[in-house]
């Protein structure tokens, strides 16, 4: 079980280091979306169950794994430009079925929002578009990190991991999240 290593350059300039598992006998392409602080190593199990029935195609985010090193990530990048390199990769490996985790449920909405040709099935797994007190306590510790660090807040934080994605998941983007979901969740994908 071997991958193809790519590092792709979407949205102008942002490049994503990605993984494509071939199937001998592929039934399509998956693309897998890992949550906000994960990387391509989450899925790790499942590419070994899907790997023998499909493509599989993983993907680290600009500001993580082994795209971080790729890419300056002076600023945190959207949950839209998230979507729009979702997009982008379902287009370069003609993606057809798409299974998101926890916070890659965002882009995933948002990308499917815009109903992408290609992807004929999608499964959303544990994601909410509400911010728990658990989750907003997470939030403001992360921010907390990024307003008092200097350049590179995770290196100098207790909380490392999360200041580099606090300011995508801010209060001011719950409604975006939360907007995405309900138009989703009302309306009949034609891929469900």
């Amino acid at each position: 079980m071997k991958a193809e290593h790519d590092v792709v350059e979407t949205l102008g300039g942002l490049r994503v280091h990605t993984h494509y598992y071939s199937s001998p006998a592929p039934q399509g392409t998956v693309i897998l979306v890992n949550g906000s602080l994960a990387t391509t190593a989450a899925f790790a199990q499942t590419v070994r169950y899907l790997q023998p029935h499909f493509n599989v195609v993983l993907f680290d985010e600009p500001y993580a794994g082994q795209s971080k090193q790729y890419n300056s990530n002076r600023r945190p990048i959207t949950k839209e430009q998230e979507a729009s390199i979702l997009l982008e990769l379902i287009e370069r490996y003609r993606a057809d079925h798409l299974m998101s985790f926890s916070w890659g449920g965002a882009s995933a909405l948002l990308a499917l929002a815009q109903r992408p040709a290609r992807i004929r099935k999608a499964v959303i797994l544990a994601f909410s578009p509400l911010i728990n007190s658990a989750m907003r306590d997470y939030l403001e510790r992360a921010s907390t990190c990024w307003s008092t660090a200097s350049a590179r807040p995770w290196a100098s934080c207790s909380t490392a991991p999360l200041a580099s994605t606090c300011r995508r998941w801010s209060s001011a983007s719950t409604f975006g999240i939360s907007s995405a979901w309900t138009s989703t969740s009302t309306t009949r994908w034609p891929f469900m």
